[in-house]
């Protein structure tokens, strides 16, 4: 699905260097981010420290997303990045299925139907999201980003980094093994539902959005996690509003005064009626302390610290817990960069 004007509209607002455009977007994004996260990674603790890093991350390379309509396969690529680097930390690989493309997938509108009691009855919601875990993780990937974020297939083949044939190969693969794990736990349980006329049916988003909110993260970590979020943010902008200060301070002290220079090379009373007399002695040593020859570094009003996408001026009174129209200085600063999972990773 399209990002919506609204979305956009706080994209762009964001790389202004709006910060409750920021946290707006994260309220809208954090579960999505998660979910994916946590099918990657296979743990929530992981996944919260993934979801936390990756929208700081997306704060600090915020400037390079050139289209904000390209906000949603962004922040999901930023995340299977981290999710990568991690695996390969631990020296865990994500295995694909081999995945001959095939010709007979459903038309992308299309939902796999299932029994309704899948969603109203506990022991079921669990044997379907028993299922679901049984899946490649490139499957559980492809249908999370299908059918709970509502990506179609070529922005998740952006997202996963592969072609479309291989998204579509997934997606149906993954709707193949729910269907016939389904019928052959039914037929060893002797409670048959799916393919029974006159029981209810829903789609197969429904069922697995109601498993993803099932593992949601709580109200109260959310919001200590954009807490930490944001603690970070605000470090970076000191920090980086410190690098500014201390980079324009040492440029002062190589810059030579007036009064150096005019004492350096004036000529004296003298040496205009008679010839150019010596160059000026330098200030006795008792002197450097109080007029040295180079200027001492002066603070500098309004100097711009780092690129934030929109350039504003450096105040000294930036302080945790601030508004952070006047903590983005140098907010997006240095961080290791996201790189794509090497060739050994997926086997």
């Amino acid at each position: 699905m399209a990002m919506t004007s609204w979305e956009v509209t706080l994209v762009s607002a964001a790389k202004a260097g709006d910060s409750m455009a920021f946290e707006e977007l994260y309220e809208h994004y954090y579960k999505k981010v998660f979910a994916l996260a946590r099918t990657t990674v296979r743990n929530d603790s992981d996944a919260e420290d993934i979801l936390q890093q990756a929208f700081i991350n997306a704060w600090r390379y915020l400037d390079r997303l050139a289209d904000p309509s390209a906000w949603s396969t962004w922040i999901q690529r930023i995340t299977l990045n981290l999710c990568y680097s991690l695996l390969r930390k631990k020296n865990l690989a994500i295995i694909l299925d081999a995945e001959n493309e095939i010709g007979d997938f459903e038309d992308e509108e299309s939902d796999e139907l299932l029994p309704a009691v899948y969603a109203e009855r506990d022991d079921l919601r669990e044997r379907l999201g028993k299922i679901i875990d049984s899946l490649s993780e490139v499957q559980k990937q492809t249908i999370i980003l299908y059918y709970f974020d509502e990506l179609k297939v070529d922005e998740i083949a952006q997202v996963m980094e592969c072609n479309s044939g291989t998204v579509k190969t997934r997606l149906s693969l993954a709707r193949k093994s729910i269907r016939s794990e389904i019928e052959l736990q039914e037929s060893m349980s002797g409670q048959k539902f799916y393919g029974i006329a006159g029981i209810a049916m829903l789609g197969l988003g429904r069922l697995i959005a109601q498993q993803i909110e099932i593992h949601a993260l709580s109200p109260a970590v959310s919001s200590g996690i954009m807490q930490a979020i944001t603690q970070s943010i605000t470090q970076g902008a000191i920090a980086g509003a410190q690098t500014a200060a201390s980079a324009a301070g040492s440029a002062a002290n190589y810059a030579p005064s007036a009064t150096g220079s005019a004492a350096s090379y004036a000529p004296s009373a003298a040496g205009s009626a008679g010839g150019c007399a010596a160059p000026a002695a330098p200030p006795a040593p008792s002197a450097y302390g109080s007029q040295p020859m180079y200027g001492q570094p002066q603070p500098v009003a309004g100097q711009y610290a780092q690129q934030t996408g929109q350039m504003q001026p450096m105040t000294s009174q930036y302080a945790p817990g601030q508004q952070y129209a006047q903590q983005h200085a140098g907010s997006r600063g240095t961080v290791l960069l996201l790189l794509k999972p090497p060739p050994h990773l997926i086997r």
